[in-house]
């Protein structure tokens, strides 16, 4: 749509030019406060001649996570998108609106859906207030006793893996937006929807906060826990296991791309207009309009259904114009929502195979009389795995997908209509393959080992030297 076709419809160009300047602006921001407070805390570091301390949250990680706090207020009081819909290059208003955050809860409120109300001020509210609230906690108790210290591993550990689930909504209104303008057919009928301020700010916040909760380290477990986990044997049912889970990995990573692929290229979510739910006394067209309104044949454009590849590849255009939101929508798409759980589904094949037992380090491992879990050592692509699975968002597209569609009957009475489409339920096939070859590969992984501190590890090292030196001696006597 040309601009002032989308200026008499929706924003008008100054609001559009500041919300979009806004974005790119706010967007540029987070992308570099991560590096330059990374680059000053390395500055202080070795100005000071002090070693960075490891019992704390990285500075980076604290500045990005306090910026993005300060977004989420914004997110939720400020309009998340608007959105017109005309006949005739606007002479006729079918339908036109904008909500926020706290709008929406209202709106959900006043219409009688508690569950819409208790699902979307759970995502959008609760889940940032517990994980402002366990990262506190976490602080506090790390510096107690190993009880404690315990308690904080698990608060961290927590925030890390719910970080994620604070943005479901916003996948839902990206697509949302893109059906709106999908109803575009000039000059019969003109829509248009634009992502504002209030989706800038919590999308923002969501990305970001989730990035800054993995920078931050969880405490590890006392010595005497991990060492007994490390230095336990493997049953022969858990070797027989890891033998054959890199097989069943890989077919469940087939499944999951077949399932993935023809997922993102069915509809999965679709919008419709019900002509007569928009004139009075339910909507606000005047009834004597329907007449003339119903011989310009609009019905069979006033639906719109979307899939993910097309969707990608739209919002890609939008961004390429110069919109912001619609960038970073794209982004959350391609990266977090698709990006990420393909990545996690190719590391965890490659974990599964290094999990998977020789039968020469077998042997190797029965003649030291060591455990096979500590002959194995650290896998660094489960370490990639845990990372990916918590960067991951496809999961977390479905369910905005569904509470959004779900709640979106409170819109039915003005004639707007969500429904969900065949392929959600395929995705959902593919999330399922998902967390199968995450939780097998994970449930198969040996324990992982504390790091020694520096002291104990030149002790260890102390140690093993005079080993050698008195084994070389006493070869030397017998010789």
């Amino acid at each position: 749509m040309d601009l002032e076709s989308s200026t008499s419809l929706g924003m008008t160009h100054d609001v559009e030019i500041r919300v979009n300047t806004y974005a790119w602006t706010a967007l540029a921001v987070f992308c570099m406060l991560g590096p330059i407070a990374h680059g000053a805390e390395k500055m202080w570091v070795s100005w000071s001649h002090k070693p960075p301390t490891s019992t704390h949250l990285p500075f980076w990680s604290l500045v990005l996570l306090s910026c993005s706090y300060i977004l989420l207020i914004p997110g939720l009081v400020c309009t998340l998108f608007t959105y017109d819909i005309s006949a005739l290059s606007g002479l006729i208003k079918l339908q036109r609106g904008s909500e926020s955050m706290i709008e929406f809860i209202e709106t959900l409120s006043s219409t009688g859906c508690w569950y819409g109300v208790a699902l979307v001020a759970l995502y959008a509210m609760v889940i940032p207030g517990i994980k402002l609230l366990l990262l506190i906690l976490a602080e506090v108790l790390r510096i107690r006793s190993p009880r404690s210290v315990r308690a904080a591993r698990m608060c961290i550990l927590t925030v890390q893996t719910i970080s994620k689930w604070a943005s479901p909504d916003m996948f839902a209104y990206v697509l949302l937006m893109y059906l709106v303008r999908e109803l575009d057919h000039p000059p019969k009928l003109e829509a248009v929807g634009h992502l504002n301020l209030g989706f800038t700010s919590f999308a923002l916040f969501c990305i970001f906060s989730t990035v800054a909760c993995l920078g931050i380290q969880a405490p590890e477990l006392p010595a005497s826990e991990t060492a007994l986990a490390v230095a336990s044997e493997p049953t022969p049912l858990r070797r027989k296991l890891r033998s054959v889970v890199p097989f069943v990995a890989t077919f469940l990573f087939v499944a999951f791309a077949a399932t993935l692929a023809i997922g993102a290229s069915l509809p999965c979510m679709a919008l419709h207009l019900d002509l007569d739910m928009l004139f009075e006394p339910t909507g606000h067209v005047p009834l004597s309009f329907k007449p003339f309104v119903e011989t310009l044949g609009l019905v069979d454009l006033m639906h719109s259904e979307v899939n993910l590849w097309k969707c990608l590849g739209t919002l890609a255009k939008w961004g390429a114009k110069g919109n912001a939101n619609f960038f970073i929508a794209f982004v959350m798409f391609a990266l977090f929502a698709i990006g990420f759980t393909v990545a996690d589904m190719l590391v965890l094949i490659v974990a599964a195979w290094q999990l998977r037992p020789s039968s020469r380090h077998s042997n190797e491992v029965e003649m030291q009389g060591r455990s096979a879990d500590e002959h194995q050592g650290p896998c660094r692509a489960l370490s990639f795995a845990r990372v990916l699975k918590k960067l991951s968002m496809l999961d977390v597209a479905i369910v905005g997908i569904v509470v959004v569609t779900l709640c979106g009957y409170v819109y039915r009475k003005s004639g707007v209509i969500l429904s969900m489409d065949w392929g959600l339920l395929v995705l959902f096939v593919a999330e399922l393959c998902h967390y199968a070859t995450y939780h097998l590969v994970m449930g198969l992984a040996p324990p992982r080992p504390r790091p020694a501190p520096s002291g104990e590890k030149a002790a260890n090292d102390e140690v093993s030297t005079e080993d050698e030196l008195s084994s070389d001696t006493t070869r030397t006597d017998m010789s």
